[in-house]
C-alpha cells in the first residue's frame, strides 16, 4: 500500500518525528495484523452465537490508543485509520 502525494504530511502533526520508513515497517504490519485479530475475532463471534442458536444484534469491536502526553496516540490513530483495510468483508469501521 502506498500513500499518495502530500498524505504523508496529513499525516503527521505539528512536531512529529513521523518518517515514512517507520510508516512502512511498524503501522503497516500492525494494521494487517489488528486487521486479522479482528476478523478472527468476529469469525469466532459468529461460531459461537450460531452454536448456541443466539440471535443477538452486532456488538462494536473498539481498539484503543493508550499512553503518556506527548508520545503519539493520535499520529497512531491517524496512520492505522489510513492503512485499515477499506474494502474489508465484516465488521464496518467507524473512526
Amino acid at each position: 500500500m502506498t500513500l499518495e502525494p502530500g498524505e504523508f504530511e496529513r499525516l503527521r502533526s505539528l512536531h512529529d518525528r513521523l518518517d515514512m520508513r517507520e510508516v512502512e515497517d511498524i503501522y503497516l504490519p500492525l494494521s494487517r495484523l489488528l486487521s486479522i485479530y479482528v476478523d478472527a475475532t468476529h469469525r469466532l463471534y459468529q461460531a459461537q452465537r450460531q452454536f448456541l442458536g443466539i440471535r443477538d444484534r452486532k456488538v462494536p469491536y473498539i481498539i484503543g490508543v493508550a499512553g503518556s502526553v506527548a508520545v503519539g496516540k493520535s499520529t497512531a490513530a491517524r496512520v492505522l485509520r489510513r492503512y485499515w483495510p477499506a474494502g474489508r468483508r465484516g465488521p464496518r469501521s467507524i473512526w
